[in-house]
């Protein structure tokens, strides 16, 4: 696993939402999991797939809707994972995963999203 610091550069929005994870080589091998927050530089999810530290992942939001200003009114984005740790406690929907991830957007959100 990678060590956390909080060297945020940018705020971050609670924000909850499933996702689907792949790398960009093979969308054949995905992985469910569940965005926890996001801020303009890059967001936090929640698997239990053991993603790869400075491997680059296409993050698809379950919930699409182009009328909210977060996330989801984007249907994909582009990542890399910057840190992880473990996850020992189920959230808010009762959901347990094994794995928190920071990942770090690959350009800016606005630039790789595709809108819906």
């Amino acid at each position: 696993m990678f060590d956390k610091e909080e060297n945020r550069l940018n705020d971050r929005s609670v924000y909850e939402a499933p996702v689907i994870l792949y790398t960009k080589d093979n969308s054949d091998d995905y992985y469910d999991g569940r965005i926890c927050n996001h801020s303009p530089g890059g967001m936090y999810i929640k698997t239990d797939a053991d993603l790869h530290g400075n491997q680059c992942y296409v993050v698809k939001i379950g919930n699409n809707n182009n009328d909210v200003n977060s996330p989801e009114k984007y249907t994909e984005f582009y990542g890399i994972v910057r840190w992880a740790q473990f996850v020992n406690k189920t959230d808010s929907l009762d959901l347990s995963y094994k794995y928190g991830y920071g990942m770090e957007y690959t350009e800016p959100a606005t630039f790789w999203c595709k809108s819906g």
